[in-house]
């Protein structure tokens, strides 16, 4: 996780009260929403594992569930929960939205936002705060399939517009970096490229043989799940490997449909370390 605490570089270091947006669930494993949660929320949790020794204070604005807690502090996090309308096209919207109506009557120095929605309640909030605002796409969202072509039209002009005007964005690999580029067609003024680091002290060498090959992520198309499927059906049967799909999404059925008996799909699971810990490659 060394790389990913690069990021509080740019937030000035130590010292700062540092709000988190577009987290639609945190901790992880309080969430009652059908739609399970995604890279963003993982993300979320492992930074703030390793950044709260390093800011003052962090305040995570996150949805409420029935079996959580509107307003909770666990040393220096503070984890504000807002209401949100159900459904695919309503939660992340109402969502943030009321997280901007929150973030309004809240204290903090600097705004972390994930995602198109949420950077643009941040830059909203970083106007009539006077506060600087950092970026973190997690994805180009208008080419996503699941929208149809206004919608898609309506984000990409919105994404332009967001990260154009956020002090700076980053980016957690030179092929997000890329492929921002080709899809947006401009490069923020101000980026930085951040890995997302391993605890390799959560992990230990695998003496177990395993011949797994796993996947982890959201089934829809633009993951690419298929194509790993295939390249995987063709592979020597010899060679005794088994291929591990973690997580689930509109495009399971179809990916079930395509693969050989050696695909084993496991659904969401939370319990993803020890997935990883008897995996030999990970995709």
């Amino acid at each position: 996780m060394r790389n990913q605490n690069l990021i509080l570089t740019i937030t000035y270091k130590i010292l700062m009260r540092l709000l988190i947006l577009g987290s639609k669930e945190y901790p992880l494993g309080t969430s009652d929403d059908k739609i399970k949660s995604g890279g963003m929320e993982v993300y979320t949790q492992n930074f703030v594992e390793y950044a709260k020794e390093r800011f003052k204070e962090i305040i995570i604005i996150t949805r409420k569930f029935k079996k959580t807690e509107s307003f909770e502090k666990k040393d220096n996090v503070v984890i504000h929960r807002v209401r949100w309308i159900s459904g695919f096209y309503l939660r992340n919207p109402t969502f943030n939205f009321f997280s901007f109506l929150k973030a309004l009557k809240l204290e903090y120095d600097v705004i972390l936002a994930q995602g198109i929605i949420s950077t643009l309640f941040g830059i909203a909030l970083s106007r009539i705060k006077n506060k600087k605002i950092i970026s973190r796409p997690a994805g180009i969202a208008y080419v996503q399939p699941q929208y149809f072509f206004l919608i898609k039209f309506l984000l990409k002009k919105l994404e332009k517009f967001a990260y154009s005007h956020v002090q700076a964005v980053v980016f957690l690999s030179k092929n997000e970096k890329e492929e921002f580029e080709r899809k947006l067609g401009f490069l923020p003024r101000k980026y930085a490229i951040i890995p997302t680091g391993i605890d390799i002290e959560k992990f230990s060498e695998n003496s177990k043989g395993s011949r797994n090959i796993t996947f982890i992520g959201r089934l829809i198309d633009v993951k690419g799940a298929d194509y790993l499927i295939k390249a995987f059906c063709k592979l020597d049967k010899k060679r005794n490997y088994k291929l591990i799909i973690v997580g689930d999404g509109p495009q399971r059925k179809e990916l079930e449909k395509i693969a050989c008996r050696e695909v084993f799909f496991t659904g969401w699971r939370s319990d993803i370390q020890e997935i990883l810990q008897a995996t030999e490659i990970f995709v």
